[in-house]
């Protein structure tokens, strides 16, 4: 899993998910996104639905937008958690810069 910024909404996360298997076990995910700079952080939960990429004929990946919006620039930590039927069957933490 990686994160970028949107293409549309730049203070917008989105998570990238190359090479990934077992996607569609996941049905949501819950998630908080703490500011490296002073600690604080929005939590959020969704479902999990996305969106499939194609970047050439021979690659693609699938892309999942958060919910939540970066109220300023700096380094961010998204700590997920991927769960099927209410349980948590996977987590990680992946970290994003936002820059205006």
């Amino acid at each position: 899993v990686k994160a970028s910024a949107n293409r549309e909404v730049d203070n917008q996360i989105d998570l990238n998910f190359y090479h990934s298997n077992r996607l569609t076990d996941i049905d949501s995910i819950r998630y908080t996104i703490y500011s490296a700079s002073d600690g604080s952080g929005q939590d959020g939960e969704m479902k999990f639905v996305p969106t499939l990429k194609q970047i050439d004929e021979n690659n693609s990946f699938y892309q999942l937008t958060l919910d939540k919006f970066l109220p300023e620039t700096g380094l961010y930590y998204i700590q997920i958690q991927f769960l099927k039927e209410g349980k948590v069957v996977a987590d990680t933490t992946v970290s994003h810069t936002y820059v205006d």
